[in-house]
C-alpha cells in the first residue's frame, strides 16, 4: 500500500523510486526558502528537513558550495545583506528590538542583534525569519556592561552568548539550550590590565575571539583574547610579530572561509598613537598592507601571510572564489560607492568585481559587518 503524504497527496514519484540518500543529498543542495515550501510535500520530507542531522548536512553543504552574504544593519534598524555571489542587495526591517541596533556576531545563518547599551539582546535567523528575545538579565548598578559575544559550542552543540559586565571581564553565559543565563566566579588573567577590547568578537572554530592591548608587555603590542565556549576559559594568542616602532597596526580582524584573518596597515597620511600617550605622524612612505590568515587555529606559529599590497586598502577581507582568488570590499570615505575588490594569489593583480552605490547599501562599521551562510538551525529548538 501507498503511504499517505500530508494533505491527501499521492507520493511522488521521487519519494516512491530515488533512493532516500540520494533524495537527502538533493535536498541538502536547496536554498533554505525551497526547504521551507517542501516540507509541506509530505510528512517524510517534513520530517527529514526538521531532523538535526539533516539540518547539519544542509548547513555544511551551503557553507561549501556558497560565497554567502555581507550582513550589516544601520541606525535605523534595517538589516542589509549583500549576496556575494549575485552582489544582489536586500534588506529588512527589523522591528523586533528598540531602535540603533548592532550586529553582535553571526554564526550558522544566526545572527545575534543587540541594542546598544546592550540590555536587549535578540537572535535571528535571517532565512527562516524565526527570532527570540534573551531573557532579561539583571545585573548591579556598579557594574559595567562591556560586550557581547556570540557563537557555537560543538562540544554540547549549543548555541551560546557571552557578555562581560566590568572592568575585570567578568563573564556570564546564555545558553540556548537551556535558555537561561549562567555567570562564572572568575575573571580571566589573559585580560591583565586591559580595559577595552579593540575589535568586535569573531568566531572561529568553537572560539569567540577580540584583539586586545596587552599592557603586561612593554612594547604594549596587541594580542588576541580567546575564548573557548565548551570550556569557557580564555587565553592570549600571538598575532603576526612587527617590530612596535615599524608603523603597522591592526586595519581589520575577521575569519576568511574558516580562518582567522588580520590585516596589519601601514598608512602615514594619518596620525596614531605612540607610547607615552603622545601623538606621532610618520614620513611620506608608501601605504602598505599585509593580509594574514591563522592556518591551524590556536597556533601562534601558523600563521601565514596571505598577500601585501601597496596603496590605498581594501578594508576587509570577505571570501574565496575560484580556490586562487580573494574577494575584498573597499569602503573609501570619500565615495559614493562600495567596490568589491578580486586579488588574484597567483597573478597577484586586482581587478574590480563589482560596484554597489552607497544607497544601496548602508555600512555604519566594516568592524560590524559579517559574512553569514543561509540555515536552517532553529532559534527554538526542541532537545
Amino acid at each position: 500500500m501507498k503511504k499517505q503524504c500530508r494533505r491527501g497527496r499521492e507520493p511522488s514519484v521521487m519519494e516512491d523510486e530515488v533512493p532516500f540518500d540520494l533524495m537527502e543529498g538533493i535536498l541538502c543542495r536547496l536554498p533554505v526558502k525551497s526547504l521551507l515550501r517542501f516540507k509541506g510535500v509530505c510528512k517524510r520530507w517534513l520530517l527529514l528537513i526538521k531532523n538535526p542531522k539533516f539540518i547539519k548536512l544542509h548547513q555544511r553543504s551551503t557553507q561549501s558550495h556558497t560565497k554567502g552574504s555581507l550582513v550589516t544593519v544601520d541606525r535605523l534598524n534595517q538589516l542589509w545583506s549583500l549576496d556575494l555571489s549575485t552582489l544582489h542587495v536586500t534588506k529588512e526591517a527589523i522591528n523586533q528590538l528598540p531602535d540603533d541596533i548592532i550586529l553582535a556576531g553571526a554564526c550558522n545563518g544566526l545572527l545575534c542583534l543587540a541594542t546598544r547599551d546592550r540590555n536587549t539582546i535578540m537572535l535571528w535567523n535571517m532565512s527562516t525569519k524565526e527570532h527570540k528575545i534573551l531573557p532579561p538579565l539583571s545585573l548591579p548598578e556598579k557594574y559595567i556592561d562591556l560586550e557581547v559575544g556570540f557563537g557555537y559550542d560543538p562540544c554540547n552543540d549549543d548555541y551560546k552568548v557571552v557578555r562581560f559586565y566590568d572592568w575585570a571581564h567578568r563573564p556570564i553565559f546564555y545558553s540556548l539550550r537551556l535558555n537561561s543565563w549562567g555567570s562564572k566566579n572568575y575573571t580571566y588573567n589573559c585580560f591583565g590590565l586591559t580595559k577595552q577590547l579593540l575589535s568586535p568578537a569573531v568566531y572561529v572554530d568553537g572560539a569567540l575571539n577580540w584583539t586586545a592591548p596587552d599592557y603586561n608587555n612593554k612594547s604594549k603590542v596587541d594580542i588576541i583574547i580567546s575564548l573557548d565556549l565548551n570550556t569557557e576559559k580564555a587565553r592570549a594568542l600571538r598575532l603576526p610579530y612587527y617590530e612596535p616602532n615599524d608603523g603597522f597596526w591592526v586595519n581589520s580582524f575577521d575569519v576568511l572561509d574558516g580562518n582567522l584573518c588580520v590585516g596589519f596597515l601601514k598608512d602615514t597620511r594619518y596620525w596614531r598613537p605612540h607610547k607615552g600617550g603622545l601623538m606621532k605622524g610618520y614620513g611620506n612612505e608608501d601605504v602598505v598592507t599585509d593580509i594574514w590568515v591563522m592556518k591551524e587555529y590556536g597556533n601562534d606559529e601558523s600563521w601565514t601571510k596571505l598577500f601585501s599590497f601597496r596603496g590605498d586598502p581594501p578594508s576587509k577581507p570577505l571570501t574565496y572564489i575560484h580556490g586562487d582568488q580573494v574577494l575584498l570590499l573597499s569602503t573609501n570615505a570619500d565615495a559614493d560607492t562600495k567596490d568589491i575588490i578580486c586579488y588574484n594569489l597567483k597573478k597577484k593583480k586586482f581587478s574590480l568585481h563589482g560596484c554597489i552605490p552607497e544607497r544601496k547599501l548602508k555600512l555604519v562599521s566594516n568592524y560590524e559587518a559579517r559574512i553569514c551562510h543561509e540555515s536552517l538551525v532553529p532559534i527554538n529548538p526542541m532537545f
